[in-house]
């Protein structure tokens, strides 16, 4: 019993011990502190450009599968076959992606987030609240545009 007795005490006063001493050195350990920070900063930091590079090797099409994912919510295989099923042209004006300055975009609606299609910028931009009034090219190319929107709005 007696030796539970003094290892209780021991401790006990260990930790006024410890108590005191972080007292009398505040300045010590805030300097321990933030050297111990700005050491782990630059370590994560040097770690993740590690990771995110080797990630990059391994997997060059990393940055643009995390985009489709995050903001479409689609992989870029369902990406690549839609481009496919399209024949690599635009859903609405029938434009190939090589006739286009920029390649065909990645199309959803912003209310539920359902990925529509690919289009060229051109018929992307129209697409929007006050865009459909900028089909000044044919009344054609108007219906084929409001139909492809009647397509997703079940």
């Amino acid at each position: 019993m007696e030796a539970i007795n003094t290892v209780l005490t021991s401790k006990e006063q260990k930790k006024v011990y410890m108590k005191e001493w972080r007292k009398a050195n505040k300045e010590r350990i805030k300097n321990y502190e933030k050297q111990r920070y700005a050491n782990s900063k630059t370590y994560l930091k040097k770690q993740n450009k590690q990771w995110y590079e080797s990630t990059l090797e391994k997997n060059p099409n990393y940055n643009r599968q995390r985009h489709l994912k995050h903001y479409y919510g689609i992989t870029l295989e369902q990406w690549n076959d839609t481009f496919n099923i399209q024949g690599g042209c635009c859903k609405i004006c029938g434009k190939h992606q090589s006739e286009l300055k920029r390649g065909l975009v990645t199309d959803h609606d912003h209310i539920t987030g359902k990925f529509r299609g690919l289009l060229c910028d051109a018929c992307n931009t129209k697409l929007g609240p006050s865009g459909l009034g900028h089909f000044k090219v044919t009344e054609e190319l108007y219906s084929k545009a409001l139909g492809y929107i009647a397509l997703f709005n079940n």
